[in-house]
């Protein structure tokens, strides 16, 4: 693979969802775990990479047979922070043993970007930058600074940590880790790459630890009987559009991209808050209204499209309120627009005659008594 292009290319989904170096300081957006969108804590830029590589990459929005069927590799960017749920649990588990040679990666969100965004925005503020303008987003900085205590609730039901994992906080967290170890960690700039470290897993046995920090397991990973396998990594910090600008943090990306087999060609990124519903959860949502549909992407853009275009629609064509406009004058009020109109029309007949023949006798009818002794007009010839 040859990897400038890799990154070149990387580097241009980035720009084209982040305003990182394009001027732009006004709030991004932070949403997590995403293919779509231009949020700094999105992963279009890593499915990107995958696709370069060759995957057939698509979102999923919910754990179904159809996924089921298709998925060689599901990759799970939880909305929730700590142990997985129990109802995606018993799903992805019943998944990996389906077919042998599946692979799953499942990342916790326990990271957020927003936080090391805007302190690079204000790293690459040329000489000369206004100081309110740097004030402005020292305060954006700071105002993002405890995002370990902003994280969603974690999942009311846990998997059973012996199937799957435990977390373990850590004391003094979150905080960069000091040192790398395991086989990840050659060959990766400790100092750049400032990994941030949260809550990180308890090791029980079995498990493959690819990367650890400070001595707390950061990857690990499993193999079930059929050869399928598991890969757990304790946040997001180098997988996320914002992070991978770090290129300290990339050899890291890479390594997930690596551990993918390059034979198995269907990438889901599963998406959503509830992915796997039980039985009685099913039989729940069918009995809601078909506005839940409302709160499924990307549903809920398109039907508020569809609505403000059909207000616009109706109000375009909607009777006019309020005092009507009076027509404009026709002129019949004033005592001249009748002989005005009547010479008009004579002037297009081209007839004087008759026009000189007309206004005589409407002088004689007017005035009869002060012209009384003339002589009446003669008709005017016919034609």
């Amino acid at each position: 693979m040859n990897q400038p292009r890799l990154w070149f290319r990387t580097v241009l989904v980035l720009c084209a969802i982040t305003p990182l170096g394009c001027g732009s300081q006004t709030d991004v957006d932070t949403t997590y775990g995403k293919i779509r969108g231009e949020s700094i804590n999105g992963t279009g830029a890593f499915a990107a990479i995958l696709r370069q590589r060759g995957h057939d990459v698509r979102p999923a929005i919910r754990a179904n047979d159809a996924l089921m069927t298709w998925a060689d590799v599901i990759v799970r960017f939880a909305p929730q922070p700590g142990q997985i749920d129990r109802q995606e649990g018993l799903w992805l588990a019943n998944w990996l043993n389906a077919r042998p040679f599946r692979q799953l990666i499942y990342i916790p969100n326990d990271f957020d970007s927003e936080f090391e965004f805007w302190e690079q925005m204000i790293a690459i503020q040329p000489a000369g930058t206004p100081p309110a303008k740097i004030k402005s987003l020292e305060k954006k900085r700071d105002a993002a600074r405890n995002w370990a205590s902003d994280l969603p609730s974690k999942a009311k039901h846990l998997a059973d940590p012996a199937t799957w994992f435990e977390f373990v906080p850590n004391p003094g967290s979150p905080a960069a880790c000091k040192k790398l170890e395991g086989p990840w960690a050659n060959g990766v700039d400790v100092k750049g790459a400032a990994l941030p470290k949260h809550e990180t897993f308890k090791v029980v046995g079995g498990e493959e630890v690819y990367l650890s920090g400070d001595g707390a397991p950061l990857a690990i990973g499993w193999t079930y009987a059929n050869d399928s396998q598991v890969l757990i990594l304790a946040n997001a910090s180098f997988l996320l559009n914002a992070p991978l600008m770090n290129k300290a943090r990339r050899p890291l990306a890479l390594h997930v991209i690596d551990w993918i087999d390059e034979d198995l060609d269907h990438v889901a990124f599963l998406e959503g808050r509830r992915v796997a519903l039980s039985a009685s959860d099913l039989a729940d949502e069918a009995a809601q209204s078909q506005f839940h549909l409302l709160e499924v992407e990307p549903f809920g853009w398109i039907a508020t499209h569809f609505l403000v275009f059909l207000f616009l629609l109706a109000f375009s064509v909607a009777a006019r309120l309020g005092r009507p406009i009076p027509d404009p004058s026709s002129g019949v009020e004033r005592s001249a627009a009748h002989p005005e109109a009547l010479g008009a029309l004579f002037a297009k007949t081209g007839r004087s005659d008759a026009a000189r023949f007309l206004l005589e006798s409407y002088r004689r009818w007017r005035h009869h008594n002060s012209i009384a002794g003339r002589p009446a007009p003669t008709s005017p010839p016919h034609r």
